[in-house]
């Protein structure tokens, strides 16, 4: 445009290397603005290195390459640890892995630009990473920290709380699912997958919730409670079907359903638990930390399995399914056999074998393993 309102055909090179220029200088005027000058205190630029080595000398730190260090208040430079030789997670490099920063960030230490700092962060995380020492202007928490040391303004802290440098885990450690969880969340699914809170590999028999009969089978002395238990429990149901289904209560009746409903119903529990142990075993269910559908539900299972069925929504439901499965075989049981050529309608054998099937039921399954294991 200039060049046509100077009624010029030629190309004229200067003038457009100045209007581009002035194009980009205008235009990067008004979309970053002027230039910004920061200022720095002492221990940002090159005093930091005699800050790191007074500290170093007044507090004798010792050098190692495994016991951590943390400097919470961040009164040194970022990149101290390099002064104290001592290992550490603070740094300020440009070599610095962007998923270190954002795996250190799920732990709460923090980050900015390529700044790695060793504030923030908890007692767990601290000791994960073998931090053994603080340092520090600030006073910290003498419940976490024990002050060791203090000369001029700075403080030498070792920690109360510390695992060591090296320690095994449960393999299903490598199972667990850390993805979109916030950072307290994270380390709460990291510690009880460390500890076993929840992830128990030793599974035992009797630490599924099993009917009376399963729970006596490995205590032999009970035995007789439990059938006794059992069989009053029949014997009462049988009584109530005798007046309000039959319309009269006969002995006769009594005596020639008891046994078959009795022994029919142990057989029908024993199957249920079957199903259960079919199912947890053949699923190979083990416990999964996340929002898979699939996963939640093997996890349901494991948990109902081997610890207890209210710790999850599908744990309950695997067992009442369990209970519904011991439930058709006793409803099944009674009307082919028990209730079979004892003078009772085809109505009346229905209601009879729903009634049983309903009321004794298995309902032990669901009782918290705490009642028979304090």
């Amino acid at each position: 445009m200039l060049m046509l309102l100077r009624k010029k055909n030629e190309f004229n090179c200067k003038s457009v290397l100045f209007l581009v220029a002035l194009e980009l200088f205008i235009g990067a005027y008004a979309l970053i603005g002027p230039p910004k000058f920061y200022t720095y205190e002492d221990y940002q630029i090159g005093d930091y290195v005699q800050y790191a080595n007074n500290v170093s000398d007044t507090l004798d730190i010792a050098e190692s390459a495994t016991d951590r260090i943390v400097n919470p208040d961040i009164s040194l430079n970022a990149n101290y640890p390099l002064i104290l030789r001592r290992g550490a997670l603070s740094s300020f490099t440009a070599a610095l892995q962007d998923d270190t920063q954002s795996y250190a960030k799920r732990w709460g230490y923090s980050k900015y630009f390529l700044w790695l700092l060793d504030s923030g962060g908890t007692v767990f995380t601290n000791s994960i990473l073998h931090v053994t020492e603080a340092v520090n202007i600030n006073e910290l928490d003498s419940n976490l920290f024990t002050l060791e040391k203090k000369e001029g303004d700075y403080n030498l802290y070792s920690t109360n709380y510390n695992l060591p440098f090296g320690f095994c885990i449960d393999d299903s450690f490598s199972k667990l699912d850390m993805t979109n969880v916030d950072w307290i969340t994270y380390h709460n699914r990291f510690y009880k997958a460390m500890t076993g809170d929840i992830m128990k590999k030793d599974v035992k028999l009797y630490n599924m919730i099993l009917p009376p009969f399963m729970l006596f089978f490995f205590v032999p002395t009970l035995w007789i409670v439990s059938a006794l238990g059992n069989f009053i429990i029949d014997s009462i149901v049988l009584l109530i079907i005798s007046i309000f289904i039959y319309k009269k209560f006969t002995w006769q009746l009594y005596k020639k359903s008891i046994i078959p409903v009795f022994l029919f119903g142990f057989l029908s529990d024993f199957l249920g638990v079957l199903y259960l142990m079919a199912i947890s075993i053949g699923s190979g269910a083990e416990y999964y930390e996340g929002n898979d559908i699939g996963k939640q539900i093997l996890s349901g299972i494991y948990l109902a399995t081997n610890h207890s069925c209210y710790d999850s929504v599908y744990g309950v439901l695997f067992i009442v399914s369990g209970i519904l499965f011991s439930s058709i075989f006793i409803f099944a049981f009674n009307y082919r056999v028990s209730f079979n050529n004892k003078g009772l309608s085809k109505k009346q054998k229905i209601i009879a074998s729903l009634t049983m099937a309903i009321i004794t039921a298995p309902y032990t399954f669901l009782l918290p393993k705490e009642l028979f294991y304090p």
